[in-house]
């Protein structure tokens, strides 16, 4: 099963749900984007669905680490201090 990106704007409230779903220990499992899964299918689903919301904010966090070194190198630059990191 291909997982695609989840459609939330608040990554903890997101991961909030998929405790509040583990928590209620579901047999059965209907999403509006899946088949319906039954018995260990449910707790795998939830378990990769977390994976991949901590995947997303590592690689977005990364991402924005890295742009901000690099606005911060451009700033030293440009006020004539200088930048050790390239």
């Amino acid at each position: 099963m291909l997982l695609s990106p989840p459609p939330y704007v608040d990554a903890a409230a997101y991961r909030e749900t998929l405790e509040r779903l583990r928590a209620l220990n579901p047999g059965l499992l209907g999403t509006a984007h899946f088949p319906t899964m039954i018995g260990p299918e449910v707790g795998d689903f939830l378990d990769r669905c977390g994976a991949l919301v901590a995947g997303l904010e590592r690689s977005l966090g990364a991402h924005l680490e890295a742009r901000e070194a690099a606005g911060l190198v451009r700033r030293m630059k440009n006020d004539g201090l200088p930048a050790w990191v390239e």
